[in-house]
């Protein structure tokens, strides 16, 4: 079964779990904001898997990140579309704790980790903050009426299995809304080198790019715009999509990117005001658009 949201992958989780009795500990979710996608996270022990939705030349596919926290620390990433291949990650490599080149997933991605180094790690979470330590064992009275020390107590450790965990608190759902689109959200640029094309579009075209975990974003008015590193290699050739700004002060805009080397690549006027066409490093055309009186 295809995973459509992570509510949905956690309710099949927390049934297979059931079934096989595996105790793991989650989920907890994360919320990044725009540059990063929600995930939902499952632990035990010094593990940790991460799910979280990722896009690539047209195809959507789940992203999984496997991590151990060591030392030595090592992460590994891979890409699933399926439930029961995120379950069947979860199994082996939290209960069975396999190797991480033996887990199943369609496709082991060489890149680091996008983001595994922010999210904090939930077991951490359990630690008593503040709390006074005794600064020696209590004491008990043995028979022989001479002091020995308590023996020690043990930490609990809680592992819960999912099927145990509460479903996280429902959201308030609005009233439904008439069906259709409202505005572009944003645009998402992948690029065979994204940290020197973000650069140019901070720097030539003044972009309010910042990077976060190998990917670059910014918005500019409503829309965001998002660069990223391409799972495959991009060829070169013209592009099927090309990004419109509005900018004030046309000519003044047009003269200084143009001594910051962008190529100007074509001119034009009308009534719609003034267009100036370029592209990027990654050969994206550009069109700079000035409405009328800008």
């Amino acid at each position: 079964m295809l995973i459509q949201s992570l509510d949905d992958l956690n309710e099949f989780v927390k049934k297979r779990s059931t079934e096989v009795r595996l105790d793991v500990q989650g989920p907890q979710y994360f919320e990044w904001g725009y540059v990063m996608p929600p995930n939902i996270t499952y632990w035990s022990g010094d593990r940790r898997v991460h799910f979280y939705f990722e896009g690539d030349l047209g195809r959507i596919y789940v992203k999984v990140e496997a991590s151990e926290m060591g030392p030595p620390r090592r992460v590994v990433l891979g890409r699933i579309q399926e439930t029961e291949e995120a379950f069947q990650i979860l199994y082996m490599f939290l209960r069975k704790r396999c190797p991480f080149e033996k887990l199943p997933t369609e496709e082991w991605l060489p890149d680091a980790a996008t983001h595994d180094s922010d999210i904090p790690h939930p077991p951490d979470k359990d630690k008593a903050e503040g709390q006074a330590q005794p600064s020696a064992p209590p004491q008990r009275e043995s028979k022989g009426g001479v002091a020995s020390p308590a023996p020690a107590v043990r930490p609990e450790v809680r592992i819960s299995p999912v099927g145990s965990v509460p479903a996280p608190a429902p959201r308030p759902v609005p009233a439904p809304a008439a069906a259709g689109l409202a505005a572009i959200g944003g645009f998402v640029l992948y690029s065979n080198d994204a940290a020197a094309t973000a650069r140019w579009y901070r720097d030539v075209l003044g972009v309010p790019l910042q990077e976060n975990g190998g990917q670059y974003g910014g918005r500019l008015g409503s829309a965001q715009i998002i660069i990223q590193s391409s799972e495959t290699p991009l060829a070169a050739g013209a592009r099927g999509l090309m990004l419109s700004f509005v900018v004030t002060n046309f000519d003044a805009f047009v003269a200084g990117m143009s001594q910051k080397g962008a190529d100007v690549l074509g001119m034009d006027e009308s009534k719609q005001g003034k267009f100036a066409y370029t592209r990027d490093p990654e050969g994206n055309p550009i069109e700079i658009w000035g409405p009328p009186g800008s």
